[in-house]
C-alpha cells in the first residue's frame, strides 16, 4: 500500500462538460510535481509544490484503488493558497525568490 498520482481530467484541455477546475499548463509533469510534494503541516491530505513559476496543490481524495493505494490529484493554485509556512521553506531552500510571492 502507498500512493498514486491520478491527474484529473478536468484540470486539462478540452474541459470536460460541466467540470470546474484550474488549467494545468500542458507542461506540468503531475507525477513529479506530487512526488516532490511539500506536506501541509495542518492539513495532511494536502501538498504544494511549485515548477518555479506556478503553485500547485497535491489532495487525497480518501480514495484508494484495488491495490490499497491512496489516489492523489493535482491543480495549479494561486500563490497566496500556499500556506506561509511551505512558501517559508521554498525561500528558505532557494526553490523560490521572495519576490516570485507578489505576483
Amino acid at each position: 500500500m502507498g500512493e498514486r498520482y491520478v491527474p484529473n481530467p478536468k484540470h486539462k484541455l478540452p474541459w470536460q462538460p460541466g467540470a470546474r477546475g484550474t488549467l494545468c499548463p500542458k507542461q506540468a509533469d503531475g507525477e513529479k510535481l506530487f512526488r516532490t510534494a511539500t506536506q501541509d503541516p495542518d492539513h495532511p491530505g494536502k501538498r504544494y509544490n511549485t515548477d518555479g513559476d506556478q503553485a500547485y496543490c497535491a489532495q487525497s481524495g480518501n480514495v484508494f484503488d484495488e491495490d490499497g493505494n491512496e489516489l492523489w490529484h493535482g491543480y495549479p493554485v494561486n500563490w497566496r493558497n500556499v500556506p506561509a509556512v511551505v512558501q517559508r521553506a521554498w525561500i528558505a531552500d532557494g526553490r523560490i525568490p521572495r519576490l516570485r510571492l507578489r505576483g
